[in-house]
């Protein structure tokens, strides 16, 4: 999945456009990775159907819940989903070839040996969150002001964790100077742009906007 610093780089330039409540689009461009802190499987907060794909099932969600977009919270969550519908099936495939093979940054084909492409994907979001925050001036803090949380129509996140997805934005930004395996700011930069297209364009065809 994508992290959850480019899901808010997205929300964010998306928002330029919108122009909606900037707290609760955020936070429900974040909530769906809050599976671990709900306690249940990723596959149920993205909608996932297909064992061999990472991707949301976009009708799947659009068939419970295309209806029920009613605040900018729900409207944050699907701007996710679509965003990691671009990830898996457009962006990830350029770098992924196999589950054994990935092709780094120097575009070298390289024999994964003793770890995961989770690993390596997650290293590398760890070396490039502060870039991206810097890169897009992204303000964090507007989490920590007060803040009365929205009322979600979609349920597999409930509003009682929020306070906990929240916590968790402080844990992930953090920088490192260890190696990129295969993601580079203008790789990660150039996907946003594009994702942002993207989102827009399905939200304009779901009337949604």
């Amino acid at each position: 999945m994508a992290s959850a610093v480019i899901h808010i780089a997205v929300a964010k330039k998306v928002n330029e456009v919108l122009n909606r409540n900037e707290k609760d689009l955020y936070l429900g461009a974040i909530a769906p990775d809050a599976s671990k802190i709900v306690g249940t499987d990723r596959k149920i907060t993205h909608f996932i159907t297909d064992d061999n794909s990472d991707a949301p099932n976009i009708n799947y969600f659009k068939s419970l819940y295309l209806h029920k977009i009613k605040n900018d919270y729900d409207l944050g969550y699907y701007v996710h989903l679509l965003t990691d519908e671009l990830w898996f099936n457009e962006f990830l495939p350029n770098f992924v070839l196999d589950d054994e093979t990935i092709v780094d940054t120097d575009g070298n084909e390289v024999s994964l040996k003793g770890i995961t492409i989770g690993d390596i994907i997650y290293n590398d979001y760890t070396n490039l969150n502060v870039q991206i925050i810097d890169y897009y001036n992204l303000n964090f803090k507007l989490f920590y002001e007060e803040f009365t949380y929205p009322e979600p129509n979609i349920k597999e996140v409930p509003k009682s964790t929020f306070p906990l997805v929240i916590d968790k934005m402080g844990i992930i930004i953090s920088n490192s100077a260890k190696y990129n395996y295969i993601l580079k700011l203008d790789k990660i930069t150039h996907f946003i742009e594009y994702a942002t297209i993207y989102v827009l364009e399905r939200l304009k065809a779901d009337n949604l906007i």
